[in-house]
C-alpha cells in the first residue's frame, strides 16, 4: 500500500486496524514509545519487563505493521523474551478474567498513570476514528 494509493481517513483508519490486531504487549509497547515518546528503557521499567524484552516487542510491532499494511497476514516471531514477559503480565493482572482489550488497558493504565480510554491514548497522535 503507498500514501498516495489512499486517502488520509482511509490510511488511518487502516493503520489503526492493523494496531488493534498486534498482540497485547507489542500493542502497549508500540503505543507507548510511539504515541507518548517513552523510552525503552522506561517502558521495561514500568511495565516491570525486561529492557530486551521490549526492544522486542517494538520490533515485532513494527515488522507485524508493516506487513499487515503491504495487505499481508504477519507471523509472530518467537522470541523467548516476549512470552516470559507475556506470561509475567498475564499473571500479574489475571488474564484468565478478562478479555483482549481489558488487559491493554490494565497495562497501559499502570505504565501512565492515566485512566484513559483506548481510543484516547491510542489515537493521541490526532488520529481518529
Amino acid at each position: 500500500m503507498t500514501t498516495a494509493s489512499l486517502d488520509q481517513p482511509a490510511l488511518l483508519r487502516e493503520y489503526r486496524e492493523a494496531v488493534d490486531r498486534l498482540p497485547v504487549l507489542t500493542r502497549v509497547v508500540f503505543i507507548l514509545s510511539a504515541a507518548h515518546d517513552i523510552t525503552l528503557a522506561e517502558i521495561g521499567r514500568r511495565l516491570s519487563i525486561h529492557y530486551v524484552a521490549v526492544q522486542d516487542c517494538l520490533s515485532e510491532a513494527l515488522f507485524m505493521l508493516d506487513t499487515m499494511l503491504d495487505g499481508e497476514t504477519p507471523g509472530r516471531r518467537k522470541r523467548e523474551g516476549i512470552a516470559i514477559a507475556e506470561a509475567a503480565l498475564r499473571r500479574r493482572y489475571r488474564a484468565s478474567r478478562c478479555n483482549v482489550r481489558q488487559l491493554t488497558l490494565r497495562i497501559f493504565r499502570r505504565a501512565t498513570g492515566k485512566a484513559d480510554t483506548f481510543e484516547e491514548w491510542l489515537f493521541g497522535l490526532g488520529m481518529r476514528p
